[in-house]
């Protein structure tokens, strides 16, 4: 027996499935771009990491993480060894994906993980930069004298991470651009 397509539209718009959709999509609609920036930047504050994707000149891709700082403007620093394959990466492509995911432990729904990632444009800080030196001082006050033994070794090179695009993403339906 046919069913009549108008029959199949309102029971499926009468559905508390679509009705539920429905009215996040609301919420989500009122959720202005500055609540929701602010929200991400709470979300990504609470991490003293982020994970790191790149992808090499011959599209091989790298997964990594790095503790990192933030300055004023949002963008990230991170100060890794010259000998890491991300580091060749970000010579190579200029480009990096960070990504800051809720904990497994902390996760209602281990599918729909709050998460923040961002595409972003890398440039080398050079050592002999004003910028540097304040960089690595954030570094040293957030993860203590550890960094002056980093600040040492030749092969450290610290890295500017220029967000471009981001996306920021509650749970199931949930995704924003940031």
């Amino acid at each position: 027996m046919k069913t009549d397509p108008r029959q199949r539209e309102r029971s499926t718009r009468e559905s508390p499935d679509y009705r539920s959709r429905r009215d996040m999509l609301s919420r989500n609609q009122m959720m202005s771009d500055d609540f929701l920036r602010h929200e991400a930047h709470e979300f990504q504050s609470a991490f003293r990491s982020v994970l790191m994707a790149t992808v090499n000149q011959d599209g091989v891709p790298e997964a990594s993480y790095a503790p990192y700082v933030m300055d004023d403007d949002g963008r990230y620093y991170v100060l890794v060894s010259g000998l890491a394959r991300h580091t060749r990466d970000f010579q190579e492509t200029g480009h990096v994906s960070l990504q800051f995911i809720e904990n497994e432990d902390a996760a209602q729904n281990l599918f729909a993980r709050r998460r923040l990632t961002l595409l972003c444009d890398v440039s080398v800080i050079p050592r002999t930069s004003p910028v540097h030196e304040e960089i690595l001082e954030h570094f040293t006050q957030r993860f203590g004298r550890f960094v002056n033994t980093l600040r040492g070794l030749p092969d450290f090179q610290l890295f500017r991470l220029t967000p471009r695009s981001g996306l920021y993403v509650c749970g199931f339906g949930q995704a924003f651009r940031v």
